[in-house]
Formats: structure tokens, C-alpha cells, sequence
């Protein structure tokens, strides 16, 4: 059992270092969750985030314009990023930016991965949350072709080494300032790790052997 013990505090210090190499807190779980849309900051070229604007009035979502401003490392869980299925969409509505423009077959990183992400919310229900998505959801398919052009003609105005990121907007606030996608990001976190693992153990009130804090935990194993 000891050394059962002396292995779980080994993984952690491990982790811990891993963590800390990565600028990543072991205390803040969505910062370790999250992904810098920018990889390389020794030559960075994911210098532009571009947010697709909406505004709520009277319960209902318009869309004003697309925002331009530069990418700020301070700002990661503002912008949520999380990769992921390179052919699909991300984890989040926040996706690096691959084409604007359609070309024949192959859709622009707004159809693929933003309008795709809001595809299963698309009926009004009880959840607020929910309906929030669907809302927000239909006011992009409406304005589809009008924000796509913005995003072309602010794209091209970028120098043509640099890249960007696109992201939403809405009442001037980041997808990361608004709860629901923030739960989103941590549910599928859990969700993926229960497809691995198998199995997921909850229990209150203990002493989590890694963290070394009581509280509730839920353990994936």
C-alpha cells in the first residue's frame, strides 16, 4: 500500500512540473483544460482575433459586425479555445481561422466550425441555457452570408503572414465570460476521459491524494 501511495505523489509532482513548464496552475482546472490558439510564441502568427459581434435586444440576438483586435496570451480563457476533430468542429465556437472564402467543396472555418457547432441547438425548450444557444445559434445562420463577407474583408486587410482566430462576441462579452460554454468545456473534458477510462468515482468530504485539499471529487478511473 505504501507504495501505492509513494507512485500517486510521484504522478503528481510529475504533473505538477509538466504543468508549471506549460505556465499551466494545478488550482485553476480551466486553464489546464484550455489550448494557446497560438503554439509558437517565439514566432507567433496567430497575431488576430477576429469575434463575430451580436447584440441581445428584447430577448432576441442581431448581428453588428466582425471585431478585429490582436491576440493577447492574458486573454486565453476569454477566448475558450479548445481544439478539436480537425474535420469537425471544436470544442467550443472559437476555432483558428483556415479559409473565409468558400472554395468549391470545402467550407469556410465559419460553416465548418461555428455554424456546425450550433447545429444541435436548434429547438426551444424549458432550459434557458439551452434556448440561449438556439437563439444565438439561428441569429448566425440568418445573417450567414453577411457575416462571412465582414470576415472576408477584414481578413484581407491582415498582413499576409499572419493568421487568425474566430471567436463570438456577445453584449461585449467573451464566450469565456458566460458560464454555459465554460460548463460545456468541462463537461466534455469529463466526457472524453469517461471514454477512456470507463468510469467515473465520486466522493465527498476526503482527501484527494493528489491535491491534498478535502472536497468533493469526481475521479475518473
Amino acid at each position: 500500500m505504501i507504495w501505492r501511495f509513494a507512485m500517486i505523489e510521484a504522478i503528481r509532482n510529475i504533473g505538477e512540473y509538466a504543468l508549471e513548464k506549460n505556465e499551466k496552475n494545478i488550482n485553476d482546472p480551466l486553464n489546464i483544460l484550455l489550448d494557446d490558439p497560438e503554439s509558437n510564441h517565439k514566432n507567433p502568427t496567430y497575431k488576430n482575433i477576429f469575434s463575430i459581434v451580436l447584440q441581445e435586444i428584447n430577448g432576441e440576438y442581431i448581428y453588428k459586425n466582425i471585431d478585429h483586435e490582436q491576440y493577447s496570451k492574458e486573454k486565453l480563457k476569454k477566448y475558450l479555445y479548445k481544439t478539436g476533430n480537425p474535420s469537425s468542429t471544436d470544442i467550443t465556437p472559437t476555432s483558428r481561422i483556415t479559409r473565409v472564402k468558400k472554395e468549391g467543396t470545402k467550407q469556410t472555418t465559419f460553416e465548418l466550425k461555428i455554424l456546425s457547432w450550433f447545429k444541435e441547438y436548434k429547438k426551444l425548450g424549458s432550459d434557458k441555457n439551452v434556448n440561449f444557444l438556439v437563439k444565438v445559434g439561428d441569429c448566425l445562420r440568418k445573417n450567414k452570408d453577411k457575416i462571412e463577407k465582414d470576415l472576408e474583408m477584414q481578413y484581407g486587410g491582415i498582413n499576409k503572414k499572419e493568421k487568425g482566430v474566430l471567436t463570438i462576441k456577445i453584449n461585449n462579452k467573451y464566450l469565456g465570460d458566460f458560464e454555459i460554454f465554460r460548463n460545456i468545456l468541462v463537461n466534455s473534458a469529463l466526457e472524453n476521459y469517461y471514454k477512456k477510462f470507463g468510469k467515473i468515482s465520486k466522493s465527498e468530504n476526503k482527501l484527494c491524494s493528489v491535491c491534498k485539499k478535502k472536497m468533493k471529487k469526481y475521479m475518473v478511473l
